[in-house]
C-alpha cells in the first residue's frame, strides 16, 4: 500500500501544493491571456474590412525655391481620378537637402499610377 502524504504541516506536501496551483493558475493565465489576444486579432482583423494598399510606383524629387532645397516641405499628390477603390493620397516630406519619397499606405512605396495635383505646404 503507497499512502501520500499531502498533510500541509509537511513542508514537501506545502511545496507540492503551491507547485500545484502555481501551474493551475499559470495555465489559467495562459489561456486567458491566449483568449484576449485571439478577440483582438479578430477585432483588428475586422477593422480593416479588406483595404489593401494599391499597387504603385516609386516616386521621389527634390524641391527647390530660388535654386535652394527646402526642408520640411509636406508634398502631397491628389488624384484626378475617382476610383471605385479606397482612396489612398500619396505624400512625403523633404529632408536637409530637400529630397522627398513618396508613401502612399506602406512607407516610401511611390504613388499609384495616375494623374495628380500636386501642393507643396509648410507645416
Amino acid at each position: 500500500m503507497v499512502h501520500i502524504n499531502r498533510s500541509t504541516n509537511n513542508p514537501i506536501g506545502r511545496r507540492r501544493n503551491f507547485a500545484l496551483l502555481f501551474l493551475l493558475v499559470a495555465a489559467v493565465l495562459r489561456h486567458v491571456v491566449l483568449g484576449a489576444l485571439l478577440v483582438g486579432a479578430l477585432l483588428l482583423g475586422g477593422c480593416g474590412g479588406g483595404i489593401s494598399v494599391p499597387t504603385t510606383v516609386p516616386v521621389s524629387g527634390v524641391v527647390k525655391y530660388k535654386g535652394k532645397p527646402l526642408q520640411g516641405i509636406r508634398v502631397t499628390f491628389h488624384p484626378q481620378t475617382e476610383t471605385a477603390k479606397p482612396k489612398f493620397i500619396p505624400s512625403g516630406q523633404t529632408g536637409p537637402d530637400g529630397r522627398f519619397t513618396l508613401s502612399t499606405g506602406a512607407p516610401g512605396n511611390g504613388a499609384p499610377p495616375g494623374s495628380y495635383l500636386v501642393t507643396f505646404e509648410k507645416p
